[in-house]
């Protein structure tokens, strides 16, 4: 009549739970000798294969290299990033879409930057222009403005990444943001934080609002004394 699976009776003896949706729902704890059996192996057959935890995820292509190498011919390797492509690839979409809306946040938080400095140099006018008439060079003008955005833009990363930390800490430690169960891999919302992408997040941070703080210290570098005396 064809192919008829093997079964065996089995006592519940208890529920685990990893908060891995895929592991929850497909996998079960029993002795080897129990496997054995119902997997039909032949007598000095206790295993079928070995599955291996690595340090680095991002690295489980290298490490399965290295293992084929070590095993030879007659043995399959399967990492991860082969067994699970969909997974990658939404990962790779995922991550390409979180950047172009960080980076759009910062553009947005630029923008703010821009429009405080022109009201600033709308604002200071006067004063911007007897400075100049007392000396002050068109250079030192345009530090001044610079400076200050720049100033702005470090004291906003700053309070950015002191709530940010704070709230990614809490999370991974209490998980208070639950997801669907069997919709995602894991139940929760899980937190990696990475030190070069912070410094690098912080550093085009920074760099962006230096780039905001130009056109607004360019025009009050412009503002002729006499011009802008007589204005006022």
């Amino acid at each position: 009549a064809g192919y008829s699976p093997r079964v065996r009776p089995f006592i519940v003896s208890g529920f685990f739970s990893t908060g891995m949706a895929d592991v929850d729902l497909y996998f079960a704890f029993t002795s080897i000798q129990a496997a054995r059996d119902t997997m039909g192996l032949r007598q000095g057959e206790w295993i079928s294969g070995f599955e291996i935890t690595v340090d680095d995820v991002f690295k489980a292509d290298d490490t399965a290299e290295l293992v084929r190498e070590k095993l030879g011919k007659g043995f399959s390797v399967y990492p991860w990033t082969e067994t699970n492509p969909q997974i990658m690839a939404a990962l790779k979409l995922e991550s390409l879409a979180l950047g172009i809306i960080m980076v759009l946040l910062i553009a947005v938080g630029s923008f703010s930057i821009i429009t405080t400095l022109i009201m600033l140099v709308m604002d200071k006018t006067k004063d911007i222009a007897i400075m100049m008439s007392m000396g002050a060079t068109s250079r030192s003008i345009r530090k001044i403005f610079m400076l200050q955005g720049v100033i702005i833009g470090v004291a906003g990363t700053a309070v950015g990444f002191t709530l940010g930390l704070t709230i990614c800490f809490l999370l991974k430690r209490y998980k208070f943001i639950k997801l669907p169960p069997g919709a995602y891999l894991t139940d929760y919302v899980p937190v990696l934080i990475q030190g070069p992408e912070l410094c690098l997040i912080a550093v085009g941070t920074v760099f962006i609002c230096f780039l905001a703080t130009l056109y607004p210290a360019h025009q009050a570098a412009k503002l002729v004394p006499v011009e802008a005396l007589r204005s006022e």
